[in-house]
């Protein structure tokens, strides 16, 4: 789970099993603990992000965070939807045996990607997602 901005930060986390509203809740929780300015966040349709309880959450942390929702089956107009391909092709360079080996290289991947903010601004020069550039 990853969240980019057009001034390149990258803040990520890597996670075994499902995508849960607790799980996400603590990378949220997380984020905008880290953060001293409010967080626009532009996610998916995925059920979690609109959970009750993380509709909850966000209205009771309204002044540091806020999610814009995508229309659905628009994948080409996520930002961050770029750095999974970057993640998917570098990992599978690495070519990794087992999934604890997936989860190493693809945090060891993002960790450089972290230290990389001009890589991480070029994903929002794709004319798709320009409109998150601003």
């Amino acid at each position: 789970m990853a969240a980019i901005s057009n001034k390149g930060e990258l803040y990520f986390t890597c996670y075994h099993g499902t995508f849960t509203g607790p799980l996400f809740l603590t990378y949220l929780d997380r984020l905008t603990r880290h953060l001293d300015r409010k967080i626009h966040l532009i996610v998916d349709g995925h059920p979690v992000h609109r959970r009750v309880n993380v509709r909850t959450w966000l209205t009771e942390h309204i002044d540091g965070i806020e999610m814009h929702f995508l229309p659905g089956y628009a994948p080409e107009l996520n930002p961050v939807e770029l750095l999974n391909r970057d993640v998917k092709r570098h990992v599978a360079q690495a070519n990794p045996a087992n999934p604890a080996g997936l989860a190493k290289a693809a945090a060891s991947h993002l960790r450089r990607r972290q230290n990389q903010p001009n890589a991480v601004k070029a994903f929002f020069h794709k004319p798709e997602v320009r409109y998150a550039a601003a």
